[in-house]
């Protein structure tokens, strides 16, 4: 029976491959990594590392049957003559990043195994050498000396990234944030497809917006923290809150909808750490109390406003100021993972 083709169009699913291949090295690389560039001014994808040198990576994929291999010449071509031009400067990496069971198309046992496959040019066979080498060749004559490669850079990495199922596409993708998310936290490991999912539909969206998506260290880690926050079930904390619950319910749906807006960067944690903390100098006192009493210090300084006292409440902001008391007191239950987030990823 003739294969059926049931994944996304080729262009998306090469957008899609793409994309899961940064979030595969921005978790493999998190410590050491500065930032990432998907559609990059040189290559699919351009990492920067905190010590300032560069992987470039080119990535292709099969959208259909895997098992075919006639189009692999010709993506291992092409990717040579991408990476080519994207050597320079601080580059230190090349990698030709594949879906396929046989990247090469040589009859050696390298890519045998179906998991993440990682070898530098120097670690292949005689005959895949010889394959990369023959393309390296082939595009010197067609374009020019410019064309040769350092192969001491070139790395040819194989992601399994295909099929129907999320738990067999993503499988490698998963097991990649689960290593690094179990180091940081026992909740985190067990939100880990919810945190792969909510961190390929930023890079997505990003996308709609700026097609060369350039997203940081910090950025990566904010994610990951809104979606432990953005798991929290406050719904019934109205009273540890201080909200009559006829009015928390309205300001409850509100905040969902502030989340990211309102807590994804680092200088937000903090702020409302550094409040918690000077409060606590001079007296003993919990989250809870704390974000009852300080309610308009923290609607001032999450609003940009400048209320002087529970006076100047009325009905055009009282809902923000009990958003405000809600993020305060979520970001302050869960210090203890963002610290862990924080210090996983050497931030």
């Amino acid at each position: 029976m003739k294969n059926v083709n049931r994944n996304a169009s080729p262009t998306n699913f090469g957008f899609q491959f793409q994309i899961n291949v940064a979030i595969y090295f921005m978790f493999a690389y998190l410590k050491n990594i500065k930032n990432i560039r998907v559609e990059g001014a040189k290559e699919d994808i351009e990492i920067t590392m905190t010590d300032k040198s560069k992987y470039m990576i080119q990535a292709k994929s099969q959208t259909k049957d895997l098992y075919d291999n006639s189009n692999n010449s010709t993506k291992l071509k092409q990717a040579m003559i991408s990476l080519a031009e994207a050597d320079g400067e601080n580059v230190k990496y090349l990698f030709y990043a594949s879906n396929m069971l046989n990247p090469l198309n040589t009859s050696t046992n390298e890519f045998e195994a179906y998991n993440v496959t990682i070898r530098k040019y120097d670690e292949l066979s005689p005959q895949s050498q010889k394959k990369i080498d023959a393309q390296i060749s082939n595009n010197i004559k067609e374009k020019s000396e410019l064309y040769n490669i350092d192969k001491s850079k070139l790395v040819i990495i194989r992601i399994p990234f295909f099929g129907e199922f999320e738990n067999e596409k993503y499988k490698y993708i998963f097991e990649e944030a689960k290593n690094v998310l179990n180091l940081m936290s026992d909740t985190l490991v067990s939100k880990y497809k919810t945190i792969i999912k909510y961190c390929e539909g930023k890079f997505l969206n990003n996308s709609t917006t700026n097609p060369k998506i350039k997203i940081s260290k910090e950025d990566f880690c904010n994610w990951i923290i809104l979606t432990e926050i953005d798991s929290m079930d406050l719904s019934n904390d109205n009273l540890n809150i201080g909200i009559e619950e006829i009015d928390y319910y309205e300001a409850y749906e509100k905040y969902k909808n502030f989340i990211d807006e309102k807590i994804s960067s680092y200088e937000n944690y903090a702020k409302v750490y550094s409040l918690f903390n000077k409060a606590k100098k001079n007296q003993s006192i919990s989250i809870s109390e704390f974000v009852q009493k300080e309610k308009i210090i923290l609607y001032n300084y999450f609003f940009e406003e400048n209320l002087k006292d529970e006076a100047e409440i009325s009905d055009d902001n009282r809902l923000d100021i009990y958003i405000s008391q809600i993020l305060s007191y979520a970001i302050l239950k869960k210090k203890s993972v963002i610290d862990k987030i924080k210090k996983g990823a050497n931030l």
